[in-house]
């Protein structure tokens, strides 16, 4: 991030003398007030609208069948597969701290929402590591 400061500076949350449509996503004006009817890029509502389809808890998936299997498995198959979820829950545990990081610098409100969303899925995946894992093993 120190190169991306050294280019762009952090975002005043309202600017209310700038326009409501946003002139560019990093740079340009913005007034910080989203207006979904009236947002630069049309593109970013679309986007906004499947993240918000994509939502899922990950309590709402049944596990049973999936802890019958693992009983069933080979203890290489199952390091294997623990040592691959722990590699993923590491490395997904940056995303969201990295995303909010993100939106600290972007000017559209309409892709604020999005990074914002994108950040609440980042943390749900990291939960579903952590429930499959309760799911499957004696924590």
């Amino acid at each position: 991030f120190s190169r991306m400061t050294n280019h762009i500076k952090k975002i005043r949350m309202l600017e209310p003398t700038h326009p409501t449509k946003a002139t560019g996503v990093f740079k340009g004006e913005a007034s910080g007030f989203l207006l979904w009817n009236d947002i630069q890029y049309e593109k970013f509502y679309d986007t906004y609208t499947q993240l918000i389809n994509n939502f899922w808890k990950p309590s709402s998936v049944n596990m049973i069948q999936d802890k019958k299997q693992w009983g069933e498995m080979d203890e290489d198959i199952q390091d294997a597969f623990l040592d691959i979820l722990t590699m993923i829950a590491g490395m997904d545990s940056l995303q969201t701290p990295t995303l909010v990081e993100i939106l600290r610098y972007i000017k559209d409100p309409a892709a604020k929402a999005i990074l914002a969303n994108m950040a609440q899925q980042e943390s749900i995946h990291n939960e579903s590591y952590s429930y499959i894992l309760a799911s499957l093993i004696q924590v």
